[in-house]
């Protein structure tokens, strides 16, 4: 959880996960509600690399940091199983052979 710093726009209290290191700037940045704030409402969601993403001006700065065993007592719990369930069944269908 932390602020989204856009330009000089400062869009704070928000949600989203990261993926790896937390200091690199290779980790992913995943957010599927960043169209609540209007500077970011041309986006459904935001899927890219921390690094990508502060080329464009977006700087995702969390404040906390939950793990993954921390998320399961949190308000967002929920969303991040839809996330879950919405990943496999894209995989599974994704991954099925063509023509059957």
């Amino acid at each position: 959880m932390g602020d989204i710093l856009l330009g000089n726009q400062t869009l704070q209290f928000h949600c989203w996960i990261e993926i790896g290191n937390p200091t690199s700037r290779d980790r992913w940045v995943i957010d599927l509600t960043c169209d609540q704030y209007e500077l970011l409402s041309d986006r459904a969601f935001v899927c890219d690399r921390h690094s990508t993403l502060a080329e464009l001006g977006i700087e995702y700065k969390a404040l906390i940091r939950l793990s993954a065993r921390e998320i399961r007592h949190d308000p967002v719990w929920h969303r991040t199983q839809l996330l879950a369930k919405g990943m496999t069944n894209w995989l599974a269908h994704r991954n099925r052979p063509t023509g059957l």
